[in-house]
């Protein structure tokens, strides 16, 4: 019975992604949504690039904005602080925004999504502990994260 559980929690948050509002406007854009229980391994790796290219110079912090969401676990609206990254080796005409991250304006600064540009395709990842969906849909420019 506890297998059951765990495998029927597994599949619930895996379809997440597919179940969502956004889904749609990414897929069409050409992104890769990623599964939202790999979450923690791919927010791991945009911050460890980020912070590696501040510290080389290869990466710039480039803009931020707040990002009102109300594709929360508990439905309650919050508001994000969407932070984007340029990486200087890829040229600006490909990609304007190489690296986004999107925290809750809170005393902890809980990370919520990351997306990212891996030379070939833009990537998406949201954080199932905090929302249900992307916080908002897929830009309107091809050649930005954010």
């Amino acid at each position: 019975m506890k297998k059951f559980l765990l495998g029927l929690l597994f599949l619930s948050l895996s379809s997440l992604a597919s179940l969502c509002e956004y889904t749609g406007s990414y897929q069409s854009t050409g992104w890769k949504i990623h599964d939202p229980s790999t979450f923690e391994v791919y927010s791991k790796m945009v911050k460890d690039s980020i912070k590696k290219g501040l510290d080389d110079k290869s990466v710039i912090f480039d803009i931020s904005g707040p990002i009102p969401t109300e594709n929360t676990v508990d439905g309650q609206s919050i508001l994000l602080d969407a932070m984007m990254f340029d990486n200087l080796k890829t040229p600006q005409d490909e990609m304007y925004g190489d690296f986004a991250i999107l925290e809750i304006v809170n005393d902890a600064r809980d990370l919520v999504e990351v997306r990212w540009y891996d030379g070939d395709k833009r990537n998406i990842v949201f954080n199932p502990k905090f929302l249900n969906c992307m916080s908002e849909s897929a830009p309107y420019v091809d050649n930005a994260v954010l």
